[in-house]
């Protein structure tokens, strides 16, 4: 999503005072559980003052710039509207701070709201076939993403997961008891709006319940569930060294379905083993899917997609 904000911006703004290469970094502000989004501050050689940009989730946004209810309740309705329609969403604002000591966190930046980028991240061909697939092996699929809830449900419905319309946020199951967390888990299709210590709580969950789990990721953000699993898949080509270190196995491209699924009747043969599926449409979305295990892992091998 940033490259295509990248690449769209340097084509609208190509050859005018708005594309500022000669900017200095200075700091970043990492996202974390508490608050989805990050910000970056900036030094310019012909301003007395820093420049600070702010993007992410677009109530964390909203947040960071402290908006009236009426202000705040407008735009998120329109959030709603854009991730309905399946777009990711985010949200960007701005802020200027006087040259020196930078303060410890975001909400210390004076941030005006500058606006809603929506991009359409198409799914890629193959992958509601690749669902089916798995279906068809008696695979119970997962979907668990960081994105806003009404984009994950309808790209869920578009790949055609099964109960697309449940599904349970990260703050949500946070707050849930672990008892509920494993109750909740046997039918809830769709997790969004994730952060790292939320996907290991779920995976937690999942072997409570009795579930052999493995676990697909390809950045830090997804090595304690990665380690936490059965089985860590990372996506090779574009793991980072993080989440390949905390591997069982590397997968070797961005779109895989369970090895042998194809051309095989191995995975039929399964009993209680939860494979975690690269989404193939975006960048930490993962499908999990469960299936019987009854002969040894290592009959299986990895390659096909």
């Amino acid at each position: 999503m940033e490259r295509a904000s990248n690449e769209y911006g340097n084509s609208c703004l190509a050859e005018t005072e708005h594309l500022h290469e000669d900017w200095e970094l200075v700091q970043q502000y990492p996202l974390s559980p508490s608050l989805l989004a990050l910000s970056q501050v900036w030094r310019s050689r012909h301003r007395p003052e820093y420049v600070i940009a702010a993007k992410g989730a677009p109530e964390a946004v909203v947040d960071l710039c402290y908006l009236t209810p009426d202000r705040a309740e407008e735009l998120m309705n329109r959030v709603d509207e854009m991730a309905a329609d399946g777009l990711r969403v985010l949200g960007v604002a701005r802020a200027f701070f006087p040259n020196g000591t930078l303060p410890p966190q975001q909400h210390d930046f004076d941030f005006e709201f500058v606006g809603l980028i929506g991009l359409n991240d198409l799914v890629r061909p193959g992958v509601a076939e690749a669902v089916q697939q798995c279906y068809s092996a008696g695979i119970r699929v997962l979907m668990i993403t960081g994105d806003h809830p009404a984009t994950a449900m309808n790209v869920a419905s578009q790949i055609g997961l099964r109960n697309a319309e449940q599904c349970i946020t990260g703050p949500e199951l946070e707050r849930m008891s672990d008892e509920e967390l494993r109750n909740r888990v046997r039918d809830t299709t769709v997790f969004a709006r994730m952060v790292p210590e939320q996907k290991l709580k779920l995976v937690r969950a999942l072997k409570a319940n009795n579930e052999i789990v493995a676990m697909t990721g390809d950045g830090v953000n997804d090595a304690p569930a990665l380690r936490a699993a059965n089985m860590g898949i990372a996506m090779g080509r574009r793991g980072t060294d993080v989440a390949r270190e905390s591997r069982t196995l590397v997968a070797p491209g961005p779109r895989t379905i369970p090895a042998g699924l194809e051309g095989k009747d191995a995975f039929r043969q399964w009993n209680g083993f939860f494979v975690c599926l690269a989404q193939g449409k975006r960048q930490g979305s993962h499908i999990a899917c469960r299936i019987g295990l009854r002969t040894p892992l290592a009959s299986c091998q990895s390659g096909r997609a």
